[in-house]
């Protein structure tokens, strides 16, 4: 979880306040080739810059339709991401040091399919270029919590952005073993899971 400074904050220009400060890259929706549409920067994206929030209707899990291709899920199942790490430096350094996980206060499900932002084009990647992270912060005696998106690493110009999905909890699997809204993968990576959702 990140907390941000409050709108009470003196600063004039407050480091704490990165997401409330909005987009600082340009953001292209474009088509993919076997993807469908997807998003990515006109600009370079450095490690650990700030890109967009997921914008949309928060909901119950419940109300939530099976086929909503645009719902984020706080509830998934994501593996730890090790920030700012290339693969290979990453899997020599112990797990517990660099990994993160999100936490959130509460199950936090946002629907982007009728109201949403360029964040609902963003694909799934089993070997993302951003990341995801839980932004609270007050704002007149209100507290706020948003999904914002984070580069992993520095991302060149017009790559498309990417993060996992996650997987539905075991939990949720159907009485054949089948989990949940599952999707197979398209993503490429060497480290393709072969399915996502």
């Amino acid at each position: 979880m990140v907390y941000e400074c409050s709108s009470s904050c003196p600063c004039l220009v407050c480091k704490l306040k990165v997401t409330q400060m909005g987009v600082k890259v340009k953001l292209e929706v474009f088509k993919t080739v076997d993807r469908g549409w997807g998003l990515r920067s006109w600009d370079p994206i450095r490690a650990g810059s700030f890109i967009c929030i997921y914008a949309g209707e928060a909901k119950e899990k419940e109300q939530t339709m099976e086929n909503d291709d645009y719902a984020f899920d706080t509830t998934r199942v994501y593996a730890a991401f090790k920030w700012n790490y290339e693969r290979g430096l990453a899997d020599e350094v112990d797990s517990e040091e660099v990994s993160e996980e999100p936490e959130m206060p509460l199950p936090l499900v946002i629907s982007g399919k009728d109201v949403g932002n360029v964040a609902r084009f963003m694909n799934h990647s089993c070997s993302p270029n951003v990341f995801w992270q839980p932004v609270s912060y007050e704002d007149n005696g209100q507290l706020f919590l948003h999904v914002a998106f984070f580069a992993v690493s520095h991302i060149p110009p017009m790559t498309e952005l990417t993060y996992d999905y996650g997987v539905t909890r075991p939990s949720e699997a159907h009485n054949d073993n089948t989990l949940h809204g599952m999707k197979k993968c398209f993503c490429g990576s060497e480290y393709c899971r072969g399915s996502f959702g």
